[in-house]
C-alpha cells in the first residue's frame, strides 16, 4: 500500500483508516422458532466497515441490490449487506448510537423482525441505504415467490429522531430509509 500525501499534508500527523471487517460488523440472528428477544444496544457506534463490490457488479435496482447468478436459475437480486443487521428479532433496539463510513447499508431489519426501536442515531456516509426495514421480494427469483410474512412479522417498528445523511455515496439507488412489506398495527 502506497500513499502520496496531498499538498500541505504531513504523513506523520495523518490518521489513516483501513477497514478490516467486510460486509457486517454486527449481525443479530435468531430463528423463527427461537427469535432473539429483548436485546438492546444503547450508545453503540459502528464505523469503517467495508463492502467489496462483487464480481458481477452493481445494478442500482430496488434500493441497492446486486445481481445474483445461479446455474440453472434465472438471474435474481439480493440486497447489499449492512454494517448492522437483525433477523428473527423481537422487542429489540438500537438507540442513541451511530453508524458511519460504511461501504454497504447502515442498518437492516430483515425477515422475522417486529417491535424494534431505532431511535436517536446518527447514520451517515453509507455506501448504500441508511436504514432498511422489512424483507424484499427481490432476493427470491422465479419460479419461487418470497415466503409470506407470518403473523406478527413486520409490525410495531419505531424509527424516530435519527439524523440520516450522505447515503448512497458509492451505490446509487440508495435512500435514507426504505420500508418493505410493512403491516398496519
Amino acid at each position: 500500500l502506497s500513499y502520496w500525501p496531498r499538498p500541505g499534508e504531513a504523513l506523520p500527523r495523518c490518521e489513516v483508516m483501513a477497514p478490516v471487517v467486510q460486509t457486517r460488523m454486527l449481525y443479530v440472528e435468531g430463528t423463527r422458532e427461537r427469535p432473539v428477544v429483548n436485546l438492546h444496544f444503547r450508545g453503540l457506534h459502528v464505523e469503517h466497515v467495508d463492502w467489496p463490490l462483487p464480481p458481477q457488479g452493481y445494478t442500482a435496482l430496488f434500493r441497492c441490490n446486486v445481481p445474483v447468478f445461479r446455474e440453472g436459475s434465472p438471474p435474481s437480486h439480493r440486497p447489499i449487506e449492512a454494517a448492522v443487521e437483525m433477523a428473527y428479532a423481537r422487542s429489540c433496539s438500537f438507540n442513541d448510537g451511530g453508524i458511519a463510513r460504511v461501504g454497504g447499508m447502515g442498518l437492516v431489519l430483515e425477515e422475522g423482525t417486529t417491535d424494534i426501536a431505532v431511535e436517536g442515531n446518527h447514520i451517515q456516509q453509507t455506501g448504500a441505504c441508511g436504514i432498511q426495514v422489512g424483507e424484499r421480494n427481490t432476493a427470491y427469483s422465479w419460479p419461487n415467490a418470497a415466503p409470506q410474512p407470518q403473523p406478527g412479522d413486520y409490525e410495531r417498528f419505531r424509527i424516530l429522531n435519527n439524523y440520516i445523511h450522505h447515503c448512497g455515496m458509492d451505490y446509487y439507488g440508495a435512500n435514507g430509509i426504505s420500508l418493505f412489506r410493512m403491516r398496519d398495527s
